[in-house]
C-alpha cells in the first residue's frame, strides 16, 4: 500500500513537475518571443530612414538619394506587412480599435504615395511625399511606443506567472519528500531549471525595458523617460512645481562629423555627456541630462527660484568653453541653449517641453552659442513660419514670388550698368515678407530650387526687354548650384528668352565654395561656358578666405553693404575696400559696391576705383512696371537720389 501510495503520489508529482515545467518553458518563451518592442522600433527607424533619404533627394536631387528612398519606402510596406500578421497584430492592434484605425490610416497613407516614390524626381512628388511623411511619422511612433509598453507588460506577466509557478513547485516538493525520499534529487534539479529560466526572464525583461528608455550611444535616458523622470518629482503630491527644461544643440557638430567622420563625432557626443552629467550633479541630485538624438540634449531639473533659470542656463553653456577630450584628440564646439521655466501640474509637462524645442528653434535662428528662454511670441512665430512653408510653393508656382529691381551704375561715367533682380513676396495675409526671411524658409523645405528658378525666369525675361547695354544679375543658392539640372535649365531659360548669355550674371557666396570646392568650381565653369558672367557676393562677410580667388577666375567681387555703412563710422573700412579694389584688379574682376546711400559715399568709391554702384541713392528695389520711368529719370540725373518703392 505505501509502495502504491509513493508511486501514486511519485505519480501525481511527475505529471505536476510535466505540467509546471511546460508552463514555465512557455512563459519563458513568451517572454524571449511575444516581445514586439523591436519590431516597432524598426519600424519608427525605417521610417525615419525613408524620409531622410526623400528629403536629401529634394534638396540636393542625388540620385542614389532616390534609389535609397525607394528602397526605404519598399521595406516600410514590408513592415506594414508584418505588424499586420502574427503576434505583433495580436498583441498591438488588434487589442484597441483605435490602434487599428490608426494602422489602417498608416497604410492608406503610405500606400497612396507609390506613384509619387516612383517619380520621386518630380518636384510635385517629392512634396507629396514629405507632406505624407508628416502625417505618418507620428503614427508609426504611436504604434512603435505601444509595441513597447506592450512588450514590457508582457515581460511582467511572465515573472508574475513565474513567481506563481515557483510557489507551486514548492508544494510538489513537499509532496515529494512526504511521498519518497527518491524523488528529492528529481525536486532539486527541477528548482534549479526554474530558477535559471525565472533569471533569464527577468534579465530579458529588465535589458529590454532599458534599452528602450536609454540611448545606445552615451547611455543617457531618451525621450521615453521624460515622463518618468517628472512621475518621480511631482510623485504622489498633485501640487504645482518649479520646473525647468533646457534643450541644448551643439554648434558646429556636423562640420566635426564631415571633416573627420562619425566615429570621431560619436566620441565627441560621449565626451559631451560625461561632462554634462557630472555638471548636473552639482545642480541637483534629481537634474536628469537625456540624449533627444543626433547633437541634441535636453535637461531636466526642479528649481527653488524662478530666477535661477537664467543663471543654470548662462551656467550650462560656459560647459563649452573648454574643449572636449577624446581619442581624436581635443574638439572644440560651442552650443545654443533654449529654456523653458514655471510651475506646472504633472500633466503640463509636454507643452514645457515644446516651449523649450520653440526656444532653440528660435534661438538657433539668430546668433548661435546664445542663451534663449521661451516667450509666448514664440509660439505665433512658429505658426507663422508653417504657414510660410505651406504657401510658399504655390506662391511659387502661381508667380506671387516676383523679381524686384534695383540699379547698379557705373561710377566713373553715371550711366545705368545693370539691375539686380531680388525675390520679393506680398503674402496674402502677412503683406510683404522680408528675403531674409522666406528665403530660408525655401531652403529648409526644398522650395529654393523652384523659387530660385522662377526667378531666374522672370528676370531673363524681363531683361531681355531692356536697352541691349544693360546686364542683369540674379542670386544662386547653395542647392540651386548643387543642382544637376542647372546649367541645362540656365541654357533653356536664355534660349527662350532670347536674352544674350553675357547679358547674364549669376551671384553665389562664399558659403557654396567651401560646401565642395572641386564640384562647386567645375559648375561654376560649366555656366561661364554658356557665356554668363560669376560674381562673388557679399565678398568679406563670414567665410572670407582669399585662397577662394584663386580656385575660380571671377567676373565680378560684389562688397557687401556691411563694409560701406561701417565706412561712415569708422575710417579702416575705406582702406579694406580699397585693398577688395587692388586685389579685383590682379585677377581681372569688377568691383561693385553695395548700399551707397549718400553722393559722399558715391564719391569716395569712385576715388577708390571701385566701378559699379549699389544702393538707395540710386533707387530703391522697384518692379518691372516701374523700371523703365526710373531708368529715364537716371539718365536725366544721373546722380540724382530717386524716391521710389
Amino acid at each position: 500500500m505505501f509502495a502504491l501510495c509513493a508511486l501514486g503520489t511519485l505519480l501525481v508529482a511527475a505529471i505536476l513537475q510535466v505540467t509546471l515545467f511546460a508552463a514555465s518553458e512557455d512563459a519563458v518563451s513568451r517572454s524571449m518571443h511575444y516581445d514586439v518592442s523591436w519590431t516597432g522600433a524598426n519600424g519608427r527607424i525605417e521610417a525615419a530612414q525613408f524620409e531622410k533619404f526623400a528629403a536629401r533627394f529634394a534638396a540636393l536631387g542625388d540620385e542614389v538619394d532616390a534609389e535609397k528612398a525607394r528602397l526605404f519606402y519598399e521595406i516600410i510596406l514590408s513592415r506594414i506587412e508584418t505588424w499586420d500578421s502574427g503576434g505583433f497584430s495580436e498583441l498591438v492592434l488588434d487589442r484597441n480599435p483605435r490602434q487599428r484605425a490608426r494602422f489602417e490610416e498608416l497604410r492608406t497613407l503610405i500606400s497612396s504615395i507609390a506613384e509619387d516614390v516612383d517619380n520621386l524626381d518630380q518636384p510635385k512628388a517629392q512634396k507629396k511625399v514629405l507632406s505624407v511623411l508628416e502625417q505618418a511619422a507620428p503614427i508609426i511612433d504611436r504604434i512603435g511606443s505601444d509595441a513597447h509598453t506592450i512588450a514590457v507588460a508582457e515581460a511582467d506577466i511572465v515573472r508574475s506567472e513565474l513567481e506563481q509557478r515557483q510557489f507551486h513547485h514548492r508544494l510538489v516538493i513537499l509532496a515529494l519528500l512526504a511521498g519518497a525520499a527518491a524523488l528529492i534529487g528529481l525536486v532539486i534539479r527541477q528548482n534549479a531549471l526554474m530558477h535559471r529560466a525565472k533569471i533569464a526572464a527577468e534579465k530579458n525583461a529588465k535589458d529590454f525595458s532599458y534599452l528602450a528608455r536609454h540611448d545606445s550611444l552615451t547611455g543617457l535616458p531618451n525621450r521615453s523617460a521624460l515622463e518618468e523622470w517628472f512621475q518621480t518629482v511631482f510623485g504622489s503630491d498633485q501640487s504645482h512645481k518649479l520646473v525647468a527644461v533646457y534643450t541644448l544643440d551643439l554648434d558646429g557638430f556636423k562640420t566635426i562629423n564631415d571633416l573627420l567622420g562619425h566615429p570621431a563625432g560619436d566620441k565627441l557626443l560621449v565626451s559631451v555627456s560625461e561632462r554634462l552629467l557630472k555638471w548636473a550633479a552639482k545642480i541637483d541630485e534629481n537634474c536628469l541630462v537625456s540624449r533627444l538624438g543626433g547633437d541634441e540634449f535636453l535637461i531636466l531639473t526642479e528649481l527653488d527660484h524662478a530666477s535661477s533659470a537664467r543663471s543654470i542656463a548662462e551656467n550650462l553653456i560656459e560647459q563649452f568653453e573648454t574643449p572636449f577630450d577624446t581619442e581624436f584628440g581635443n574638439m572644440a564646439v560651442d552650443a545654443t541653449v533654449g529654456y523653458a521655466a514655471r510651475w506646472i501640474g504633472i500633466d503640463e509637462y509636454e507643452n514645457l517641453v515644446l516651449d523649450a524645442d520653440l526656444a532653440l528653434t528660435e534661438a538657433k535662428a539668430g546668433d548661435k552659442g546664445r542663451v534663449l528662454e521661451f516667450e509666448p511670441s514664440m509660439r505665433s512665430n512658429l505658426q507663422r513660419r508653417q504657414r510660410i512653408e505651406r504657401d510658399i510653393s504655390k506662391a511659387v508656382a502661381i508667380g506671387d514670388i516676383t523679381p524686384y529691381y534695383q540699379l547698379q551704375i557705373d561710377l566713373r561715367s553715371g550711366r545705368v550698368f545693370g539691375v539686380e533682380a531680388l525675390a520679393r513676396w506680398k503674402h496674402p495675409e502677412f503683406g510683404w515678407i522680408s528675403p531674409a526671411e522666406f528665403i530660408p524658409i525655401a531652403e529648409s523645405c526644398g522650395d529654393v530650387v523652384g523659387l530660385g528658378r522662377s526667378i531666374l525666369k522672370q528676370a531673363c525675361y524681363h531683361a531681355s526687354q531692356l536697352p541691349e547695354e544693360l546686364k542683369v544679375s540674379v542670386n544662386l543658392s547653395v542647392v540651386q548650384l548643387h543642382d544637376n539640372q542647372l546649367i541645362d535649365e540656365v541654357k533653356e531659360i536664355l534660349e527662350r528668352s532670347g536674352l544674350t548669355p553675357s547679358r547674364l550674371t549669376l551671384e553665389v557666396t562664399e558659403s557654396v565654395i567651401i560646401s565642395d570646392t572641386e564640384a562647386v568650381v567645375e559648375r561654376l565653369n560649366q555656366l561661364k561656358r554658356l557665356g554668363v558672367s560669376i560674381a562673388l557676393d557679399d565678398f568679406g562677410t563670414g567665410y572670407s578666405a582669399l585662397s577662394y580667388l584663386t580656385k575660380f577666375k571671377w567676373n565680378e567681387l560684389k562688397i557687401d553693404r556691411s563694409f560701406t555703412e561701417a565706412a561712415r563710422e569708422n575710417p579702416v573700412n575705406w582702406t579694406i575696400i580699397r585693398g577688395v579694389r587692388i586685389l579685383a584688379k590682379d585677377i581681372g574682376a569688377r568691383v561693385i559696391a553695395e548700399g551707397i546711400e549718400t553722393p559722399e559715399q558715391e564719391a569716395k568709391l569712385a576715388n577708390i576705383g571701385c566701378d559699379i554702384g549699389q544702393g538707395f541713392l540710386y533707387s530703391r528695389p522697384i518692379p518691372f512696371n516701374e523700371l523703365l520711368p526710373v531708368l529715364r529719370d537716371i539718365q536725366m540725373k544721373p546722380h540724382a537720389v530717386l524716391e521710389r518703392c
